[in-house]
C-alpha cells in the first residue's frame, strides 16, 4: 500500500457528508467494534487510514471488493477492534451526495447518488483516471461536485448532529474547517471537512525565512564561526560558538538565551513567535554529544525539536548525528538527545583516522555533484563517530563507509536521512567530518548534504480562513500558545485563504499594524504567495497595505502577509548580537481583512 503523506489530509473531501450513524457492536468477551458508515471514497479512506498510522493507532488497513460490486473498507485499531467503512445513503434529513462506483465493461466508474458521474463533456469518469480528479466543495450551503476545476453538479446540504453516536465526540474549528473526531476508546484524529480547503496545494514548501543556516558550535562542540560549504553555496549563516566544555560556564548562559530564549526573544533564535522555523537549516557540529545535550537543557532541546517538527531542516556531523538520534550503544531513549530520528546509533570505535565513502547509486546527493564520476569520496576524517543501529521506516541511506580494516564498520551507513512528514523538515546525519575541508570533494559532500537537507524543508500552511468583512486580529504572544493568531516575526510570511464568489465586486484586502515596521501584502489564486511568487503584491512602504480589485476570478485565493523589518547584526566572539528593532523577535501585531460587495 502506497500511503499518502499526512499533509494530504487537506485533500480529503466529504468528511462530514460521508459520516453516517455510528453503531456499536459488542459480543460477549470480544473487543468493542466501532462501525463507521462512509462513502466509497478510496483516496479519502486511505488518507484517513494514514492519519491513524501517524497516530500509531492502526494495525491493519484493507479494501475488499464484494460480490455485489460494492467495496468494503476496514481498519483494525491497536486499542479498539475493527472499524468498518462502507457506503450508505444517510437519511432524508441529511441530504448529502453519496460517492460510490460501479463496474461497466470491466471498468469502475464514479457514481453520485447511484448515477454515473459525467465530466463537462458528458463522459463517464473512470475511478482510475487521475487526469480527472473528483472533488466536492461547499459553497453557500450547496455541495458542488467538481471534475478538475469545473462544477458538474450541485447537491443540497443540511447540517444535523442527531446521527452522531454518543460514543464519538466531533468538534469543528470553523475558522479552518477542521473536524476533530475522538472515540471514547481514546483514538483521535483531525482532518479537513468539506470546504474550499481541499483545493489547496499541500505540496508547496515554505520559502520565507530570516536566514539560511544557524550553526551550533556551542558547549562541548568544535568551535568555528564559518562553514566552508555554506560560503561556497552563498548561504547566509549565523550561529553560536565557544571553546567551553562546561555546562556551568558563562558561555552556557549565552547559549541558553540564544537557543531556549529569554525575555527579549521568547522563542529563541531558531523559532518565530508562532513556533515556525526562522532558519532553513540547523547545522550541529562534532564534539561531545552527551555534554552538549545536557548544556542545551530541556528547553533548548525542545526548541530544536519544534524547529524540525515545524519544517526546519537539520544536519548533524558526528556528535550532531548522535544528538539527532534517540540513544547510543546500550543507552536507549537518552534524555539529552533530540530523537528527531527514531533510532539509536552505535560508535564505530575509530578515532583520529580516515575512511572513504561510497555514495549510493540512487543517492539524492548525486543530484548536486557527481564526485569525480566515481561516486566516491576519499580520506574523510573520522573521530569517534557512529552509524545507525537499525534503519527505521523512512530512513534513506545516502553513503556508506569504506573501511575494510574493521568489518563491523565497513559498508555501514555513513550518511543517512529521515523526514517524518511533509510538514516536518528533513534530518540528515553524517558519522564523520567532511565539513572541515575548504575545497574539493569533501567540501562538495558537505554542500550536497546541506542542499538535500534544505530541499526537504516543510510545507507551507495557512493560519485561517478570512471571511467577508470580518477583521482578523493577529496579536497573540508566544506565551499565549495560540499560533494561528500570533504576531509575525522578522522576514516571516503568514498565509490566509479566502473563497471569492463570482459575483463579488469592489474587493479590498487590507492590512494594518500599530508598529512602525514595513509590511508587504500578496495574493495568488489556488497556491501560496511569497515575495518572489505572487500574482498581486502591494508596493508601498509602511505598516498599512491594501490591494483593491473591481472583480477577481472566482475561487480560492491565498493571501500572504510578510514583515520586511528585521534586526541589525553585530559580530562578537560568540556569534551575533542583535540590535535595532529587536521587538520583531517577539513579534509584530497586525490586522488583516477582506471585504467585497
Amino acid at each position: 500500500m502506497n500511503w499518502a503523506p499526512l499533509s494530504c489530509l487537506l485533500t480529503i473531501f466529504l468528511a462530514t457528508a460521508c459520516l453516517s450513524k455510528i453503531s456499536i457492536q459488542v459480543e460477549d468477551g470480544s473487543p468493542q467494534d466501532t462501525v463507521w458508515k462512509l462513502n466509497k471514497n478510496v483516496d479519502g479512506l486511505v488518507v484517513l487510514a494514514n492519519a491513524c498510522m501517524a497516530s500509531d493507532s492502526i494495525a491493519v488497513f484493507n479494501i475488499d471488493y464484494l460480490k455485489d460490486r460494492s467495496v468494503l473498507y476496514w481498519l483494525r485499531m491497536k486499542e479498539q477492534g475493527d472499524i468498518e467503512l462502507f457506503s450508505e445513503i444517510i437519511s432524508e434529513e441529511i441530504m448529502v451526495p453519496e460517492l460510490s462506483m460501479d463496474l461497466l465493461d470491466g471498468v469502475f466508474y464514479w457514481m453520485v447518488n447511484n448515477v454515473f458521474l459525467l465530466d463537462s463533456n458528458g463522459n463517464r469518469i473512470a475511478v482510475t483516471d487521475k487526469t480527472k480528479p473528483v472533488s466536492f466543495i461547499l459553497i453557500n450551503n450547496t455541495i458542488c461536485c467538481r471534475v478538475n476545476n469545473t462544477i458538474v453538479d450541485k447537491y443540497p446540504f443540511t447540517k444535523s448532529e442527531e446521527y452522531l453516536a454518543k460514543d464519538v465526540s466531533i468538534g469543528f474549528d470553523l475558522d479552518k474547517s477542521v473536524l476533530n473526531l475522538r472515540l471514547s476508546s481514546g483514538f483521535n484524529t483531525v482532518f479537513h471537512t468539506i470546504s474550499e480547503f481541499h483545493l489547496l496545494d499541500d505540496s508547496v514548501q515554505n520559502r520565507s525565512f530570516y536566514k539560511d543556516v544557524f550553526m551550533d558550535a556551542g558547549i562541548a562542540l568544535t568551535a568555528r564561526k564559518t562553514l566552508a560549504a555554506a560560503d561556497y553555496l552563498g548561504l547566509s549563516l549565523e550561529g553560536f560558538t565557544c571553546n567551553s566544555n562546561s555546562v556551568n560556564s558563562p558561555e552556557s548562559a549565552i547559549q541558553k538565551a540564544m537557543i531556549a530564549g529569554d525575555s527579549n526573544d521568547q522563542n529563541g533564535r531558531l523559532l518565530y513567535p508562532d513556533g515556525q522555523p526562522r532558519y532553513r537549516l540547523l547545522f550541529v557540529n562534532g564534539g561531545t554529544s552527551t555534554t552538549h545535550g545536557r548544556s542545551l537543557g530541556s528547553e533548548g532541546l525542545e526548541k530544536m525539536r519544534t524547529f524540525v517538527e515545524q519544517g526546519g531542516c537539520y544536519l548533524g556531523t558526528c556528535a550532531g548525528a548522535f544528538l539527532a538520534s534517540n540513544g547510543y550503544d546500550d543507552k536507549s531513549d537518552y534524555p539529552y538527545y533530540l530523537s528527531i530520528w527514531p533510532s539509536m546509533m552505535l560508535h564505530t570505535g575509530l578515532n583520529k583516522t580516515q575512511s572513504g565513502m561510497f555514495i549510493e547509486p540512487e543517492s539524492p546527493l548525486l543530484r548536486y555533484y557527481d564526485f569525480g564520476g566515481d561516486h566516491y569520496v576519499d580520506s574523510v576524517r573520522h573521530n569517534g563517530g557512529g552509524y545507525p543501529a537499525e534503519l527505521p521506516l523512512g530512513t534513506e541511506v545516502l553513503a556508506c563507509y569504506d573501511y575494510p580494516k574493521k568489518r563491523s564498520v565497513h559498508m555501514k551507513p555513513s550518511i543517512w536521512a529521515y523526514k517524518k512528514s511533509p510538514r516536518s523538515g528533513r534530518v540528515v546525519m553524517e558519522g564523520s567530518h567532511p565539513e572541515e575541508v575548504p575545497d574539493g570533494e569533501r567540501r562538495d559532500l558537505t554542500a550536497a548534504m546541506m542542499l538535500y537537507a534544505m530541499d526537504g524543508v516543510g510545507v507551507a500552511s495557512i493560519k485561517g480562513f478570512l471571511k467577508n468583512g470580518v477583521v482578523r486580529v493577529m496579536d497573540k504572544k508566544t506565551s499565549d500558545n495560540n499560533p494561528d493568531f500570533t504576531r509575525i516575526g522578522d522576514l516571516q510570511t503568514h498565509h490566509f485563504a479566502a473563497y471569492i464568489p463570482s459575483d463579488a465586486r469592489n474587493i479590498r484586502v487590507e492590512l494594518s499594524s500599530s508598529s512602525n515596521c514595513d509590511f508587504i501584502l500578496m495574493m495568488n489564486q489556488g497556491t501560496y504567495a511569497f515575495s518572489d511568487l505572487a500574482e498581486y503584491k502591494s508596493s508601498s512602504n509602511g505598516a498599512k497595505q491594501q490591494l483593491s480589485f473591481p472583480t477577481l476570478r472566482e475561487g480560492l485565493w491565498l493571501i500572504a502577509v510578510q514583515c520586511l523589518t528585521t534586526v541589525t547584526v553585530k559580530e562578537t566572539d560568540y556569534g551575533q548580537e542583535y540590535g535595532g528593532k529587536t521587538e520583531v523577535l517577539n513579534g509584530v501585531p497586525y490586522k488583516i481583512s477582506i471585504s467585497w460587495e
